[in-house]
């Protein structure tokens, strides 16, 4: 479950599940990339070519992705939630292949394993489409601008607050050759968090680390020096956290609309697999704590007890 999934990478696609991510998905994926594939990373630039952005594909069709995670319920008062979402980008010239605009398309669904008592229902579903345009501003500033229309909802209910339109306004400041300022706001459509600030810093000190200190989707990474082959693939491991939930329209047993709002979070570890122009693959295990379950009604919020997190991905 992921409303930010793109806020940990500038310059990068979104990742969805349901997960709140610092550019991505994201959400808020894990380098500055530009639909998985490295963007001008922080320091000195050289001269574009006249194609593009380096790493962006020659044409449209920029890149398409699945992930699936797996929450299991751990105990009587669990909450198992099994997502699986794909997602296409396409890219167009606005007004330049330098100034992309990039439209994309999600699907997900989520099953959702709880206690009876509280009538949820088994699936809720993300239908969203955004678009996202990237700009850069003289030398060393930078623009994303992302609106994000969508329907979230089990699709049995008629109610017209599964349509959600969520945005965000981040700009992003190369402070020094490897150390880059992003900040910004995420508006969630949430009805418990509206408007999020987001922000931080971006470090690549030398070419196998990279920091992003964003919050609210920090993450570390180092790349694995015996796995890697330039240009061809190299493979990264990392340590971060994520703001996890949502927020669905729903149907309950007895035929009243409400909503319901799901949140925690989330530290993890994982491995990836990067491959430019090929696909790419990812790894991660994680611990959710803190988590909450909010209703619309007049229903008691309720607390699932932690659980561990599994998450595969893969992207071209």
């Amino acid at each position: 479950m992921n409303d930010t999934g793109e806020f940990r990478e500038l310059f990068s696609a979104p990742q969805s599940e349901l997960v709140i991510k610092l550019v991505p998905d994201s959400e808020v994926g894990d380098t500055s990339q530009l639909d998985g594939r490295a963007v001008n990373p922080p320091g000195p630039r050289p001269t574009p070519a006249p194609s593009g952005p380096p790493g962006a594909r020659q044409g449209i069709f920029q890149g398409i992705s699945a992930t699936g995670t797996w929450l299991p319920s751990l105990g009587d008062s669990g909450l198992g939630i099994n997502s699986l979402a794909m997602d296409m980008t396409l890219g167009f010239p606005l007004p330049t292949r330098e100034s992309p605009l990039l439209v994309t398309s999600n699907f997900a669904v989520h099953y959702l394993e709880s206690p009876t008592s509280l009538d949820l229902p088994p699936q809720v579903y993300d239908a969203w489409i955004q678009f996202r345009w990237l700009r850069r501003i003289g030398g060393r500033w930078a623009a994303d601008l992302a609106v994000r229309p969508g329907v979230y909802s089990d699709f049995q209910t008629d109610g017209n607050d599964a349509l959600r339109i969520m945005g965000r306004g981040l700009a992003v400041f190369d402070w020094t050759p490897t150390t880059r300022l992003a900040f910004g706001v995420a508006y969630l459509a949430r009805e418990n968090l509206s408007v999020l600030p987001v922000g931080g810093l971006i470090i690549n000190p030398n070419d196998d680390w990279q920091l992003h200190l964003l919050a609210p989707n920090p993450r570390i990474s180092y790349r694995l020096p015996w796995y890697d082959l330039p240009t061809q693939r190299q493979c990264w491991a990392y340590v971060g956290g994520e703001l996890g939930g949502g927020i669905w329209s729903i149907e309950r047993s007895d035929g009243r609309h409400d909503t319901v709002t799901l949140n925690d979070y989330r530290a993890l570890v994982g491995v990836e697999r990067r491959v430019p122009g090929s696909l790419s693959r990812r790894v991660e295990v994680g611990y959710v704590f803190a988590r909450n379950i909010e209703f619309g009604s007049q229903t008691p919020d309720y607390r699932p007890d932690d659980t561990l997190m599994l998450r595969v991905g893969g992207s071209y």
